[in-house]
């Protein structure tokens, strides 16, 4: 693996045989089967020993070492033992952590976050909350210094606000709750979506999907296989393993008449298509702008979208103009200004 530059130069030689994405100046790597890093001159560290390394966009990183984890900085000096079953990458300064099925949070120094008497069971620390589980079986949140946000109540619970809203489960129903521990989506759904997007979320009801608002208004009928959420205002609809799109008053915009694919909302005014096997890119009167000649296809974002084409994977404008002349198995989605490659 290396690295491409926008003009579609190589920036990093291809001498990897993993790179991360850029965090910053830094971007994680394997080399002779030794884990380190390099920077964005190219200038490489390896530290032998380890069965993993990783740093994210600080200085303090993750080691893995004869199956243990623990916390090392750049310089190769390990912070903490490196004793942890687990230790997953850190969420506003603190990393998630388990040692004999009991999990915590460390600081950056490795200390202790919760006391032990706290069971712990999220992995992230979101907004300075946490999801805990009280003695009778059930969750709720808690923040940085133990507060108790929302009584352990659910079966189940994202951890998070987003647009003021948290999805809940209560035994099999899903439903969302306010920061005030308020049910303002009542728990009376078989799923439910994982947050709100610009005020509505897809729901599933008597096993047929449909959207809803944050006042709990039908605004699709559950009428559908599966659904997508609105994207730039048109849903993504399923009947008979095939799907087409809606706007929001459920009028029928594209028929429903492709092949059942994987990411296909609409992205930039275009979304993709399957036909013969092959993928193409439809806009939102149904017209075909890039016919289906691809072998692989993926949503368009800042005017670009990934392909393969005949086994080469690129990058296309709205036009089909492929970005970079090489020829390379892989090329992955720009990071601060460069192009990780595999060829």
């Amino acid at each position: 693996m290396g690295f491409l530059g926008q003009n579609g130069k190589i920036f990093i030689e291809p001498k990897f045989s993993h790179a991360s994405d850029f965090f910053g100046n830094y971007a994680n790597v394997i080399a002779d089967s030794t884990f380190g890093y390099i920077n964005k001159k190219g200038n490489m560290r390896l530290f032998p020993g380890y069965q993993n390394l990783y740093w994210y966009f600080s200085d303090i990183g993750i080691a893995r070492k004869n199956e243990k984890y623990g916390l090392i900085d750049r310089e190769g000096k390990e912070i903490t033992k490196i004793d942890f079953d687990h230790l997953n990458i850190p969420s506003e300064g603190y990393f998630s952590v388990s040692r004999n099925k009991k999990k915590n949070f460390i600081d950056k120094d490795g200390n202790f976050l919760f006391n032990d008497s706290i069971n712990i069971t999220g992995s992230y620390i979101h907004d300075g909350k946490t999801v805990f589980e009280g003695s009778n079986r059930k969750r709720g949140l808690i923040d940085i210094n133990s507060h108790i946000v929302i009584p352990a109540l659910y079966d189940d619970l994202v951890g998070f606000f987003y647009e003021g809203l948290m999805r809940v489960k209560k035994g099999k129903k899903y439903g969302f709750i306010n920061n005030k521990g308020e049910e303002v989506i009542p728990l009376i759904y078989e799923e439910i979506g994982y947050s709100f997007k610009l005020g509505y979320v897809t729901a599933k009801k008597d096993g047929k999907w449909g959207i809803i608002d944050a006042f709990n208004k039908n605004i699709i009928p559950f009428d559908y296989e599966g659904i997508n959420n609105f994207s730039e205002g048109l849903a993504l609809v399923i009947k008979d393993k095939k799907y087409g799109y809606v706007n929001k008053k459920n009028k029928l915009i594209i028929p429903i008449k492709y092949p059942l694919i994987w990411q296909a909302d609409f992205s930039g005014d275009l979304a993709v298509f399957k036909l013969n096997d092959k993928f193409g890119y439809i806009n939102k009167l149904g017209e075909v702008i890039l016919p289906a000649i691809y072998d692989q296809a993926s949503q368009f974002k800042d005017g670009i979208a990934h392909i393969i084409l005949n086994g080469n994977a690129n990058f296309i404008n709205k036009k089909g103009k492929q970005k970079f002349h090489g020829i390379y198995k892989e090329v992955y989605n720009e990071n601060e200004g460069l192009f990780k490659f595999l060829n």
